[in-house]
């Protein structure tokens, strides 16, 4: 056989194997199933540790809530990680209605109205707890869960706290052990960055914890935040919230600085935008005392008070809250992984 029909037969074979690898590519591919509930495997942990500066707490997407805890390493003008949480710092001063992911500088930005659930006796301003030693509330992440839209969490002191949010609003479930105090501290002053002004005021007869904080002061503790001259340390906004119990009050009371006010109903004063000895000890804030078990509702906007306490709600209703009962038994089958 000549060299020339050698090769015309490899070539056949080649063009023959290509000619079958084209026409299996051209076979339909088989079909993906879908992801039934793509939300499940949602891990809000991840990033929480190692300088990823994010935070695992309630929010939905463009919602004007992020509620989750802001925690402490002992100074109340500063915070663990650019957000307020650190997955390895499992001591808070409270659930703040706002947060930002991404900030990349301690302590951020952020960190509005911190919330706390308190099972002690409140004998003293909260604001004069200037390293965190009293006012905090300390954690296992054994019995911490998030996922997509929720929060929960049980202190040490046995209060469970249940959070979930909707667009602009939020639901909180505070269960506080049988024969304990069950107080709520909103510590209205105190952003992550400080504040220019705070106010709050307490309505027993409509059950109501409204005010407001004027605050701003991105990354404050940056060498360039600078100190008390910098022009870009002061206020960029001022967001107003509207608290809703559903249980009566028990005891009210307020503080400002150092001062504590047992039966009062309305504070302001906030606490700058300096840090550590320059700060410390500076702001306003409320707090209630109820039945151990306590839902309340919290609505944020940045317009007026008059719209953050609009009634009815036009996102939690008891429609809404029934929902909530839901969500909660399919967001407990969620997984929540070791932070990254």
């Amino acid at each position: 056989m000549s060299i020339r029909a050698v090769l015309a037969g490899a070539l056949a074979t080649t063009l023959a194997g290509v000619l079958a690898i084209a026409a299996g590519a051209e076979a339909a591919p088989a079909a993906v199933p879908l992801v039934d509930d793509p939300a499940s495997y949602v891990d809000p942990f991840i990033g929480t540790a190692h300088g990823g500066n994010t935070w695992p707490g309630a929010t939905r997407p463009f919602g004007m809530i992020a509620w989750s805890p802001t925690g402490t390493n002992g100074d109340q003008t500063n915070a663990p990680a650019a957000n307020g949480y650190e997955y390895h710092t499992t001591k808070l001063r409270g659930f703040s209605l706002t947060h930002v992911n991404g900030a990349g500088c301690a302590p951020g930005a952020a960190g509005d109205v911190p919330i706390l659930p308190y099972a002690g006796v409140v004998d003293s301003s909260p604001t004069a707890d200037t390293k965190d030693a009293k006012y905090i509330g300390t954690y296992s992440h054994a019995n911490e869960t998030a996922a997509p839209g929720r929060y929960t969490v049980t202190l040490d002191s046995g209060v469970r706290t249940d959070l979930a949010v909707t667009t602009r609003a939020g639901i909180a479930d505070f269960t506080f052990p049988a024969g304990s105090a069950a107080n709520l501290l909103f510590r209205t002053s105190n952003s992550l960055n400080g504040s220019e002004n705070a106010d709050v005021t307490i309505d027993p007869a409509t059950r109501t914890v409204t005010g407001s904080v004027l605050t701003g002061g991105f990354c404050g503790r940056r060498g360039n935040g600078g100190g008390a001259n910098n022009p870009d340390r002061r206020s960029y906004y001022r967001i107003y919230f509207s608290a809703v119990f559903d249980r009566d009050f028990a005891s009210t009371g307020t503080w400002q600085n150092s001062t504590l006010t047992p039966g009062g109903t309305t504070a302001t004063g906030g606490e700058g935008y300096l840090t550590g000895a320059d700060r410390a000890g500076r702001g306003s804030g409320a707090g209630s005392a109820s039945t151990p078990a306590v839902t309340r509702t919290s609505e944020c906007a940045s317009v007026s008070r008059t719209q953050a306490s609009a009634e009815p709600s036009p996102t939690v209703t008891p429609r809404s809250r029934r929902k909530r009962r839901r969500v909660r038994s399919r967001c407990r089958r969620g997984m929540r992984g070791t932070p990254s």
